[in-house]
């Protein structure tokens, strides 16, 4: 991922091209919507690796957008 040498390299005035502050200006929630997204594709996953004809996967959409929706809510008003 490119965020962790990002802002390794923010930290030392000699490497950084950008300032801490910038890029926690640019990425203020990308660790959550990272997790979001890797529990939704690990859940897709699962489903795949286990289908059966009567197999459905609406409940993962749902799950993610509920999850989704708390996130936006912590966005808003963070």
């Amino acid at each position: 991922m490119f965020l962790t040498p990002l802002r390794a390299a923010s930290l030392n005035e000699q490497t950084a091209i950008i300032s801490a502050q910038q890029v926690k200006n640019m990425f203020p929630n990308i660790e959550i919507i990272y997790n979001v997204n890797k529990q939704f594709l690990a859940d897709l996953q699962e489903r795949f690796n286990n289908w059966s004809i009567q197999q459905r996967i609406g409940d993962i959409f749902l799950r993610m957008v509920r999850n989704m929706s708390l996130l936006i809510v912590n966005i808003v008003f963070n």
